[in-house]
């Protein structure tokens, strides 16, 4: 069992020791929340507001508890203590025989204790009140966390005052004064239990002791930034000690009959100074505001609320945070407000933080230390009405004592709103984040520029006009045109819509062409470089900004990030840990993530890390050779795996979340498959045979092919495969390659690929992998109507399959064959193998399978007329396809239904859903098939290809329709199937 403390600290125990950190305060505080309410099952939705209540988006909030959840777990959950938090999709707890609390042990003592005031009760509250160590968890000042403070507190008070009136009505003023003393201790703020203590202590006439806690008092209210007591309190103090002679406190005795004197603190000189002129100067920026319109309108609405007080912009270096917090400022004061940009470039400790404030309010402040000039600064701020500080650079500050003065300031000047720009996180109780990510650059590839109007694009896109403004400083006549739109466009895409990277980029059309630049962005620490004065050292490179913040990393960490710099695109913690061997990575990338070199991504399924492709160039010269070397080994040896263990589930009702998992990764499959090609070392061939044995069907469905295609021939024509993998090994890889061809139209090279197979198979007699050989090579031969070849080769592969019980093979060789005898018009023979399919479909009950015989026959009724019953069939093709994420035979399926709408009512959007599905065709390189080819033929439609701007955006246009035209379609029962095919054999 886990003992968690939370009682004037907050610590667990367990049989392995104690900890009191956690990964974030959050976390803690969601564990602290959960440990209070153990045994019960609270919502995670809930959770996830209440404790992630200033995430941008809902999503946002869930991702974070969900890394706080694994996060716990990995703390907590040992081999000695067990399961210990209850989890499922909806709600979240802890196991109430897992834990145990100080707070719930004193609550239930509390509420054993008689309320008759018997010495036996009396000496159990006793007892009780020594459970009690202090405030309910300091330093968190979550809403939940100050209510319960505020109740314990009451709890505990009313047990102390209980003791205290119980003490002075035995005449035992002794006790009385400690329970003072001890409510005191725990509660400096009560003013109440020190009136009555200085009286109690001035009735019995200890006159030292009486100043002395007055003395405590006023010290303690001004070091917890309580400010000075209550003037009543004073007065009241006051009047109690007068009645008394008394000596001082010091060691030297005054006159006995000179009483003791509370004197009040001296005004602060700037209560009597004017209040603030509202009009301050900001930093002159002569250059255009270009982009973040939008985070603009969303940070003045914040900053619009009275209880945002201190907003956070975060984001790495050359962002353009500051170039953002600036602007507001700027309308703010346009607007009529009172607002103050504070370079904090120079300070580094609280001091310094006061007097960077001070001067941009244009106030000298006396030489003095850190309290008094909180003192001054607080004062002014408190008298100024509502003001906005812009804090620059607060990054730099976050080890000093300047977070506190900050805090203070809050605290003190209660229409103060700070808007501070940093890296990291502040963790300043209120604090609301603003994440800031890179300006949208426009995607790349398979664009069809040439047909983009440059003004529309410039407008279009925040990161290619910041481009062309900040070009025509250096050149004014530089503006785009149809020769250099695709380069500009693809150099903000490299930079990845980083200000700094664009400004500097820019900066070099004076003496270099866009096609130039373009060339030297690859290496862009070298080329994105000034030496023109003005600004801070580290803006003048993008090497230099990403060095600065690097350098603010501590030493494990900055190894840490070096080593990350083998993944590419998005990566889970477990990915981390398992190539990386750190059992606890999550830690160290949720500070990445506060230090604003990560950023998350929320998947379905689970939550991603992605860092800038910038920053990760940077950390990846952050280590050698040998070791990168090593660690990309790892990691091509563990994305091997995956794809291994993905292969497994291909065909099987796991299908579709294994193909979600290699999307999620592709960028790293992608980096393992470079590293294995690089050489001819064994253990690279042998990770190459990995990925290109397991990766095929993924390859084809999401319509990768080209891709898996070029990886499949270079292995293949590795000198040095042989020696590592069997003849066996290369038939299959080579199978897998003629599966691509196919999917490509490339129906030459799939048949000379399949001889080179056959001509190994002779030295090896597989019969399953010959028939496999066969199949494909029928299928290629119908296509260029290669009648003769394609009826012997489906008879070789079926009687080879057949022979071997190779039923799923022959399912697949069975519908190949139901499209050829389309080709041919053979219609009998088309029917009669789609129906053998179905029937071995259903009698291995594989839904997959089931689902191409489907599509075969709705192949047929729509090829031999029947288009009402192909249009029901296709839906469902649809629909099945959109939930086994089978994207290649959706669109198949997808533009058959489309040309059977368009022919009987040609719309405008059933074209352009037909266009842009023929585009996508046209730029991925893949064939439809036969069936489609036919009717268009048939029946001379005219479908213009359209130009794909953006293969992404498509993609989701043309899913968004599909789920659209699916929604609340019943699934087609084995009865309707029979029904259909019995109308249409009838018909025939």
């Amino acid at each position: 069992m886990l003992r968690v403390e939370m009682l004037g600290g907050f610590q667990v125990a367990g049989v392995g020791g104690s900890f009191s950190r956690f990964r974030t305060r959050q976390t803690a505080s969601l564990f602290a929340y959960l440990v209070f309410h153990r045994g019960k099952r609270l919502s995670r939705e809930v959770l996830a507001e209440m404790f992630w209540h200033d995430a941008p988006h809902p999503d946002k909030a869930r991702a974070s508890l969900s890394v706080a959840v694994s996060s716990l777990r990995s703390q907590l959950e040992t081999e000695l203590v067990g399961q210990v938090l209850l989890v499922d999709p909806r709600t979240l707890g802890v196991r109430a025989e897992a834990v145990s609390s100080d707070v719930l042990e004193f609550e239930q003592a509390l509420d054993g204790v008689s309320s008759d005031n018997t010495p036996e009760a009396i000496n159990t509250l006793r007892q009780t009140l020594a459970l009690f160590r202090g405030t309910f968890l300091p330093g968190f000042y979550d809403d939940w966390v100050l209510s319960e403070q505020a109740r314990l507190r009451d709890r505990f008070t009313a047990a102390v005052r209980r003791l205290g009136s119980f003490s002075e009505e035995e005449g035992d003023i002794d006790e009385a004064i400690y329970w003072r003393r001890q409510e005191l201790l725990y509660f400096p703020e009560d003013t109440g239990a020190l009136e009555h203590l200085i009286q109690l202590l001035t009735e019995e006439k200890r006159m030292e002791e009486a100043a002395q806690a007055y003395h405590d008092a006023v010290r303690r209210w001004k070091d917890d930034g309580l400010g000075s007591l209550p003037a009543s309190v004073e007065r009241r103090a006051q009047a109690a000690l007068a009645l008394y002679p008394t000596a001082s406190t010091r060691k030297k005795p005054r006159p006995a009959a000179a009483p003791v004197v509370f004197a009040a603190p001296a005004p602060s000189p700037l209560r009597e100074t004017p209040p603030l002129s509202r009009v301050s100067a900001l930093p002159l920026d002569i250059t255009h505001f270009v982009g973040r319109q939008e985070e603009l309108a969303q940070l003045k609405g914040l900053l619009e609320r009275e209880e945002v007080r201190l907003l956070t912009l975060i984001g790495p270096g050359g962002i353009g945070k500051t170039r953002l917090a600036l602007e507001l400022a700027r309308q703010v004061q346009q607007e009529g407000g009172s607002a103050y940009f504070v370079s904090l470039q120079e300070a580094r400790h609280g001091q310094g933080f006061l007097q960077a404030i001070a001067s941009s309010l244009q106030v000298r402040l006396p030489s003095g230390q850190g309290g008094e000039l909180l003192e001054l600064v607080s004062s002014l701020l408190s008298q100024s009405g509502r003001v906005l500080l812009v804090l620059d650079n607060m990054e730099q500050l976050l080890e000093s004592d300047a977070l506190e003065c900050l805090r203070a300031l809050l605290q003190r000047a209660p229409s103060l709103q700070c808007l501070a720009t940093s890296q990291n996180r502040l963790s300043i109780p209120g604090e609301r984040l603003f994440p800031l990510a890179p300006l949208p650059t426009p995607p790349v590839e398979s664009l069809a520029l040439e047909e983009e109007d440059p003004a529309q694009f410039e407008a279009r896109w925040p990161s290619v006009a910041l481009f062309v403004d900040r070009a025509r400083e250096s050149v004014p006549d530089f503006h785009l045109h149809a020769r250099n739109l695709a380069i500009v466009a693809r150099i903000v895409h490299v930079l990845e819509g980083i200000p700094l990277a664009l400004l500097l980029a820019a900066a070099r059309v004076q003496v270099m062409s866009p096609l130039q630049i373009l060339e030297g962005v690859e290496a862009r620490f070298q080329l994105l470089a000034t030496t023109r004065k003005g600004g801070p050292e580290r803006h003048r490179s993008l090497y230099a900004s990403i060095s600065w913040s690097f350098d603010l990393l501590r030493p494990e960490l900055k190894v840490f990030l070096a080593r990350l710099t083998v993944f590419r695109g998005s990566f889970g913690h477990l990915d981390v840990e398992q190539v990386l061997g750190i059992p606890l990575a999550l830690d160290y990338l949720a500070e990445l993530c506060d230090c604003s070199f990560l950023t998350t991504e929320l998947s379905e399924h689970r939550v991603c890390f992605v860092m800038l492709e910038s920053l990760r160039l940077f950390a990846d010269q952050q280590w050698g050779p040998q070791e990168r070397e090593e660690g990309r080994r790892r990691h091509a040896e563990y994305f091997a795996g995956l794809a291994e263990q993905a292969r497994g589930h291909w065909r099987t009702d796991q299908e579709s979340l294994w193909m979600e998992r290699l999307e999620s990764v592709l960028p790293n499959l992608r980096a393992a498959m470079g590293w294995s090609l690089e050489g001819e070392e064994p253990e690279r061939l042998e990770v190459a045979y990995r990925l290109g044995s397991s990766l095929g069907r993924f390859w084809w469905i999401n319509v990768y092919h080209k891709e898996g295609q070029r990886y499949l021939v270079e292995l293949l024509q590795k000198e040095s495969l042989h020696q590592v993998v069997t003849v066996e090994q290369v038939v299959r890889l080579k199978i897998s390659l003629m599966t691509q061809l196919l999917t490509g139209g490339e129906y030459e090279q799939v048949c000379l690929w399949g001889k080179k197979a056959l001509s190994l198979m002779s030295e090896r007699g597989d019969e399953i992998l010959e028939a496999i050989i066969y199949a494909n090579m029928s299928a290629a031969e119908v296509s260029t109507y290669g009648v003769d070849n394609f009826i012997t080769y489906s008879n070789r592969s079926f009687y080879l399959l057949r022979k071997n019980s190779d039923y799923e093979r022959l399912i697949t060789g069975y519908y190949n064959a139901a499209m050829g005898y389309i080709r041919i018009d053979n219609i009998e023979q088309s029917i009669k193998f789609t129906c053998k399919h179905y029937l071995l479909a259903r009698r291995i009950r594989n839904g997959a399978y089931v689902n191409g015989s489907i599509i075969a026959l709705a192949g047929c009724l729509m090829t031999y007329g029947d288009e009402r019953h192909a249009l029901i069939l296709y839906k469902n093709v649809i629909k099945n396809c959109l939930h086994s994420k089978n994207f290649f035979e959706m669109l198949g399926a997808l533009i058959c239904y489309c040309l059977i709408l368009y022919r009987a009512n040609p719309t405008p959007e059933l074209r352009d859903i037909l266009e842009s599905i023929y585009g996508m065709r046209q730029v991925l390189g893949f064939e439809f098939g036969i069936v489609s080819s036919r009717f268009i033929a048939q029946h001379e439609l005219q479908i213009t290809p359209k130009k794909v701007t953006s293969l992404e955006e498509t993609k989701k246009t043309i899913l968004a329709w599909a789920e659209e035209l699916t929604q609340g379609q019943p699934d087609l029962t084995d009865e309707q199937l029979r029904k259909i095919v019995r109308e249409f054999v009838r018909s025939l």
